[in-house]
């Protein structure tokens, strides 16, 4: 499963998330205004990355 980190932005207000997947590979999120819609984010994410996983679900 991949790796979920919310951080807030530097030199914008907001917030971004940064993905870290099981291959190592890395990507952000941009463009999130309050935490609780980065956290939102994260969770739609992960239900999905569940979803798409043999067994996975509920």
């Amino acid at each position: 499963m991949s790796k979920y980190t919310i951080v807030p932005r530097v030199r914008q207000p907001g917030f971004k998330v940064e993905i870290e997947g099981t291959d190592g590979s890395r990507n952000t999120m941009l463009g999130f205004e309050t935490e609780e819609q980065a956290a939102d984010w994260v969770a739609a994410s992960r239900r999905q990355e569940g979803l798409s996983e043999p067994g996975g679900g509920d």
